[in-house]
This record gives structure tokens, sequence and C-alpha cells, in this order.
């Protein structure tokens, strides 16, 4: 069994990555990828630990990386590549600027469009004290200061999600030629979740193909049976790899380390 897309606290996940080592362990599986967002040093954490520790579990380096394409906000998730690359540490810092910019837009969009006024003083704490910001931590963030009484997953959907932030993210082609230059192999992660965005799913994929995509998450909890069947033909179409991944970030009730598909 195999997931290559999960996270850790070193991006907008809920645990440690010897935690969830030791919970791909119990789930079984023999190789997994911590693809925290725009950050990669969960990779040496895991690497150090399986050079002087006897895991039975195979490991794979990776990140996922925020970028568009076609005017189109996607994440890509990127494997097998040099950790020691400028270029992607380059791109990775870049990200994290643009992202501490997102988190202020959202911030002034709950205070505008519903009201919850959250401190500039606890958004720029935030800011300061996170690795890697992103829209579960400034939903955490509501929830702590009382603000709300929904989940966090529920808070996103809720709230967030019901604008999209406008972001200059780094172009894909940029992300897919630092990753390749590094050695690395890029996929298109949860295709399925950018289906309202993009009219025709096979065009895209086909064009993310000739600036040098390598796969598609075919399997990941967002696709059912047919989705699945409909991302194979496609990756089949344009000679494409697939991947698989849980996207487990650990505070959504249903998505499970190992659990790569929507039944």
């Amino acid at each position: 069994m195999v997931d290559l897309h999960l996270h850790t606290t070193y991006s907008d996940g809920n645990f440690t990555p010897k935690e969830i080592l030791e919970m791909c362990k119990v789930a079984g599986l023999e190789l997994f990828s911590i693809t925290d967002h725009d950050n990669v040093k969960a990779n040496k954490e895991i690497l150090d630990e399986l050079k002087t520790k006897n895991h039975n579990i195979k490991y794979l380096i990776g990140t996922e990386i925020t970028s568009t394409f076609k005017n189109v906000d996607i994440h890509l998730c990127c494997y097998d590549f040099d950790l020691e690359s400028i270029e992607i540490h380059d791109i990775i810092a870049k990200t994290i600027v643009l992202r501490k910019q997102r988190i202020k837009h959202i911030a002034a969009h709950l205070a505008k469009a519903h009201g919850i006024k959250i401190p500039d003083d606890k958004v720029n704490d935030l800011l300061d004290k996170t690795n890697v910001p992103g829209q579960p931590h400034i939903a955490e963030l509501a929830m702590r200061l009382g603000l709300t009484n929904l989940s966090i997953s529920d808070f996103i959907k809720e709230y967030i999600q019901d604008k999209k932030i406008q972001i200059a993210w780094i172009p894909a082609e940029d992300v897919i030629k630092a990753i390749h230059d590094a050695g690395g192999f890029v996929s298109l992660a949860h295709p399925f979740e950018y289906d309202k965005k993009v009219p025709d799913m096979d065009k895209f994929i086909g064009e993310l193909k000739q600036v040098g995509l390598d796969a598609v998450e075919v399997f990941c909890p967002s696709h059912d049976a047919e989705a699945i069947d409909a991302y194979t033909r496609i990756t089949q179409k344009y000679s494409l790899k697939t991947t698989a991944g849980s996207d487990f970030h650990g505070y959504h009730p249903t998505i499970k380390i190992g659990k790569v598909t929507k039944s």
C-alpha cells in the first residue's frame, strides 16, 4: 500500500514527521511521502530517522507546491528531487511570502463578508510563528479566539472557500522546471478539485504535459470510481504516470492515512 500525499506540523498538519512515520507503519504502508505545503523540512527528519533505525518502510522525498497555470490555482506534488536545490528553495521562499499575503486577505475577507474580526496583532503573531501559514491556521485561530464553533474543515468551507482569494502564485512551468533540474518528477494533486474552474480537464492536463507534467494523482479521497476511470484514461492518453495519496492532515474527520479513494 502506498500513500504519497501526507502533511505534518511543518505545514498545516496536526502530527509531527515522526508521528506520521509511526502512523504509516501502523497503517501497513510500504511506501510514503510527506508533501508539506511549500516546505521540505520534514524530509530530512524522516531520512535521518530511517537511517538510524530499522524501519520496514520506504520513503520518497516530497513537497506540495502551490502554483498557477492558465489562471487556475493548482497544487503540484513534487517528488524525488535534490533537497539542496537552490532553485526549489528560492521558489519556496517566494511562495511563503505570497502565503502570508493571502492570510491577510483572508482575514480582511472574514471581517468584511462575515463580521468575523480577528485582531491584526493576532494575525501578525500567527504569521510570525507559523512555518507555512494556510487556511487551517486562520480557522484554528478563529476557534481559539471564540469566534466560531465550527470545526476547522467546516469553517474553511463556510467562510473562506466562499470567495476566491486572488494570489499570483509561481507559474507551474517554473515549478516543474525547478523540480526536473533537481532530478525529480511532478504530479498534479487532486485534479477533481479543479473541475469547477476548468471547463476541459482533458485539455488542461494535456497542456500541463506540454510544459513538463509527469503524473496525475488519480487515486485520492475526492475521486470515486468514475473519476478514477476518467483520469486513468487521461493519463494513458498523455503517457503520464499515476500517483496515489490521501492528502492526510489530521483534522479532517474522514480522511485517513492510506485511504486513497472516495469509497
